[in-house]
């Protein structure tokens, strides 16, 4: 039975792998332990990714990188919400094939920016009569747990999703070509607005800078600089940048420091790269 060739599944705290099964339980094989025949490129996946990657980035290779199997078997397995783990910093986000195999629970939760969704492909594959498969995607920072499985099992293939420009991944990884397709509807209209307050003189007569926060997070390391995401921003954030350029301007990447002050009631802002 796949379930006890599996070992017990680990996840990220804090950069290691930890073991605890009160957080997440159930089993686990690495591609070095099993072999199988499914390609996401030949069942079309590559459509999925592309959700991801709007308007120029549309045309960029992306590898996605087979990371593991997990089987959730139906004796109460499950894991508490949490966020992948990057395994690099040109990972942006991960797909997850669900198998047509018998079991009821186990459905996966997404959570981002107060907004909740939950995909459950137990009740689907019961209604469904053709063989199918489930899959979803999603960004490394969207946080997401996986609901407990009450029979049967829950099994999976996770893989990684990258842009194709960082070396010591290629070993497993199919790469994905796709069609540029238009800019989303949100990028021309914060385009407009932000062109419209440019034009008026009464906003920074003097001159100064505009800010904005990103939607997404993005995996910093103590020697990370903020050049290194210039050309891997997601969704939103992309958006924004390609936005900033089709207007002309010279945008960059700071990081934003609150400083507290002790015997002051105001706080201190500080912009580093």
């Amino acid at each position: 039975m796949l379930a006890n060739a599996c070992y017990p599944a680990t996840f990220g705290r804090n950069g290691e792998d930890v073991l605890d099964e009160s957080y997440r339980r159930a089993g686990v094989l690495l591609p070095g332990n099993f072999s199988t025949g499914l390609s996401p490129s030949e069942l079309g996946l590559g459509h999925v990714v592309s959700e991801f990657l709007e308007g120029e980035n549309g045309l960029r290779p992306v590898l996605l990188k087979l990371d593991k199997l997990n089987v959730y078997a139906g004796k109460g397995e499950f894991f508490k919400a949490h966020k992948d783990t990057p395994r690099a910093s040109s990972m942006f986000g991960s797909l997850v094939v669900v198998l047509p195999t018998p079991h009821d629970g186990g459905a996966l939760v997404l959570r981002h920016k107060g907004e909740e969704y939950k995909v459950d492909f137990a009740d689907t594959f019961k209604t469904t009569q053709a063989p199918a498969i489930g899959y979803v995607a999603f960004f490394s920072d969207v946080e997401h747990e996986i609901e407990t499985v009450r029979s049967g099992n829950r099994v999976t293939f996770t893989y990684g999703l990258y842009f194709d420009d960082e070396t010591g991944i290629r070993e497993g990884v199919q790469k994905q070509y796709h069609p540029l397709i238009d800019a989303p509807p949100h990028q021309k209209s914060f385009e407009d607005a932000l062109k419209a307050v440019l034009a008026d003189d009464s906003i920074l007569p003097g001159g100064g800078f505009i800010g904005f926060g990103l939607t997404h997070q993005y995996p910093v390391t103590k020697n990370t600089e903020t050049s290194t995401f210039h050309d891997r921003l997601k969704g939103a954030d992309a958006a924004l940048k390609r936005a900033c350029e089709a207007l002309g301007l010279e945008w960059h990447l700071r990081v934003l420091y609150r400083c507290k002050q002790q015997y002051s009631r105001f706080d201190r802002y500080v912009l580093a790269d």
